[in-house]
Formats: C-alpha cells, sequence, structure tokens
C-alpha cells in the first residue's frame, strides 16, 4: 500500500476519534455539572431559575449533520496536511 494511502487512514481514523472525543467531552461535563449542582439557599427564593438556564449538556445549539460533517472533513484535512508535509520534508531529508 502507498505511504500517501496509510496517511489518508490514519487520518480518518484519527479525526474521527477527535471529533467523537470532543462531543463525550461536552456531554461528560454536562452530565457532572447537571449531577452535582446544588443551589444556593438564599438565592432560591429570590430568583426562580431552572437549571437548563445554568448547565448546558453539550453545546447551546446542538449542531446538524452537515455541520459535524463539515468539522470532520475540516480535521481531517488538517491532519492529512500536517501529516503528509512531514512525512514528505523527513522523507527529503534522508534522500
Amino acid at each position: 500500500m502507498k505511504k500517501e494511502l496509510k496517511i489518508l487512514i490514519e487520518s480518518l481514523v484519527v479525526s474521527l476519534c477527535i471529533l467523537i472525543s470532543v462531543i463525550l467531552f461536552f456531554v461528560t461535563k454536562g452530565y457532572f455539572t447537571t449531577k452535582t449542582y446544588q443551589p444556593k439557599i438564599q438565592d432560591v427564593y429570590i430568583v426562580t431559575e431552572e437549571l437548563t438556564h445554568e448547565v448546558r449538556i453539550g453545546w447551546i445549539k446542538p449542531l446538524s449533520w452537515s455541520e459535524y460533517i463539515s468539522s470532520y472533513l475540516i480535521i481531517l484535512c488538517i491532519y492529512f496536511l500536517i501529516r503528509f508535509g512531514l512525512w514528505k520534508f523527513f522523507n527529503k531529508k534522508k534522500t
């Protein structure tokens, strides 16, 4: 298999892992913030606020599939260009 194809496959996997990691981070952060939320006693009677206004699980506005795909493709291109450029740079030095 050509080296360029190996780098492309590696880029596909790494960018997917990065995107999934970011999504899981925000979901986990929102879950633990919701789980450990304790309102202040003095503020409970002054202002009635719901927990949903203080804790966001994920992003403020949910992303559509096109936004997920475009962010995946951006991460893919950036990783591929960096990885391919480094491979070409170090390969050129050896010859």
